[in-house]
Parts: structure tokens; C-alpha cells; sequence
């Protein structure tokens, strides 16, 4: 019997500025995160790859990991994040450009937290937890739970909002999390 290898990744930004301009400058060029060294890969699929998945079901799916990335904070006495609609759209941006590219860095090159920018989203921190393989919101949310840099990220009271993305290609599931504050 052959296994999947399910990896998910984690990646945290954190801007720390006394000016909205210095912030804008900092968003734009320079990340300060922690990545393990051998957790990027990179997956090729066909460009022409449709997800397999309705939209309502990838909006199901993003509502029950949220549920539980919020039952996990309460568990530790931490308030709940809020879904924005924005980071959402980030989200499934991310979770589509993981087909192309499993990574932090988007396809372009540019660092997934652009996603946030092109979707008009203002912020301090960030952070993104990605994953694929995992067929179910309880099974992504677990493999989260159970690595210790998205565990921070999914546990970090620095962070306010979430956004959750989901898309299935040839019937595998690409998750993203973005987090921000």
C-alpha cells in the first residue's frame, strides 16, 4: 500500500512599527519568519487543472476549520477570531496557488503575504499555516494541532482574524490559513 506524505507548513510575519507608513514599507519588504529548512516542496500539476470541488463546498469546509481553530483557542482561554472576508479571499487565492507551487513564496515568486495586499487587506502580523492532502476540516486542523509552528500560529494572541481557503485538484484538498491582526 502506498501512503501520501500529508505536509503542512507554517509561516508567521510580524511587523512591529510605530508608523503606518513604516508598516507599509515593512509589509512590502521585509518577512522575519521561521520556516523548517526541508518543509518546502514544490508540486506540479497541469495549469489547466480544475478544482473538482464546488465553491459551496469549499465555503463549508472553510466554516468548519474555522469552528474548530476556534474551539482549539478556547480550550486555551483565547478569544475567538473573526473570519474577515478579505483574509477569506486571500485564503483561497493561496489555496489555489498551492497546486503550482507548495510553498510560502507564490508562484510569481513573491511572498504569500502579497495575497493579503492584493486583497486590500491592512495589517500588523500575519501569519499562514498551509497544508494539502488532508480530506476533512478535522483532519487539516488536527495535522495543524499536532506541528508546533502552526499550532503558534493557530494559538498566537497576537492574531485577531482568519481567513480559510480550500480547493480540491484531481482529488487532492489544498488548505491555507491566513492569520492576521
Amino acid at each position: 500500500m502506498k501512503f501520501k506524505r500529508l505536509v503542512p507548513l507554517a509561516l508567521a510575519l510580524v511587523i512591529a512599527s510605530t508608523t503606518a507608513a513604516e508598516a507599509a514599507h515593512l509589509q512590502q519588504n521585509r518577512f522575519s519568519f521561521v520556516v523548517r529548512p526541508n518543509y518546502t516542496q514544490t508540486v506540479s500539476r497541469p495549469l489547466a487543472s480544475k478544482p473538482s470541488q464546488s465553491t459551496a463546498a469549499n465555503s463549508s469546509y472553510a466554516a468548519q476549520v474555522v469552528s474548530l481553530v476556534n474551539a482549539e483557542r478556547a480550550r486555551q482561554g483565547l478569544p475567538a477570531l473573526t473570519i474577515s472576508t478579505t483574509v477569506q479571499q486571500a485564503a483561497q487565492t493561496r489555496a489555489g496557488e498551492l497546486q503550482t507551487s507548495f510553498s510560502h513564496t507564490r508562484p510569481s515568486g513573491a511572498s504569500c503575504f502579497t495575497a493579503l495586499t492584493e486583497a486590500g487587506v491592512s495589517y500588523a502580523r500575519a501569519g499562514e499555516n498551509i497544508a494539502y492532502g488532508q480530506s476533512t476540516p478535522e483532519a487539516v486542523v488536527q495535522s495543524w494541532m499536532n506541528s508546533s509552528g502552526h499550532r503558534a500560529n493557530i494559538l498566537s494572541s497576537s492574531f485577531t482574524s482568519i481567513g480559510v481557503g480550500c480547493t480540491v485538484v484531481n482529488g487532492t484538498a489544498y488548505w491555507a490559513q491566513l492569520f492576521t491582526a
